[in-house]
């Protein structure tokens, strides 16, 4: 699991009394934002949810940003931006951690060649 794939799922649980389909999940994601000033992880859950929620995604986004920030400490800033993104910035200690937990076998093949 990459810090992408690891951090969608932490928001997606923070969601927990939101019923989310499947389908509308996998829309969801959790990326590097293009412009480094809005963070390091971006998250587009309001803007995917926005319309089969019936709520504008500026008002999901101040919600979700309220639920996630009280499941993780993992963040020293989270912001909102238009038209309706949440951008977080790591605590820096958070990317050291997360790259500790990788498998010691992590770049080897099942055989511990190393991979090119």
């Amino acid at each position: 699991m990459n810090i992408f794939e690891y951090y969608k799922d932490v928001f997606i649980k923070s969601l927990n009394d939101i019923k989310i389909d499947e389908s509308i999940i996998n829309k969801i994601s959790v990326e590097s934002p293009k412009d480094k000033k809005f963070g390091d992880i971006s998250f587009n859950a309001p803007l995917i949810l926005g319309s089969s929620l019936n709520k504008s995604p500026m008002i999901l986004a101040e919600e979700f940003k309220l639920l996630i920030s009280n499941s993780t400490k993992d963040f020293s800033k989270i912001e909102i931006a238009k038209p309706g993104f949440i951008n977080f910035t790591f605590k820096n200690n958070i990317v050291v951690n997360f790259l500790n937990k990788i498998d010691s076998n992590f770049g080897f093949l099942n055989n511990k060649k190393k991979r090119k």
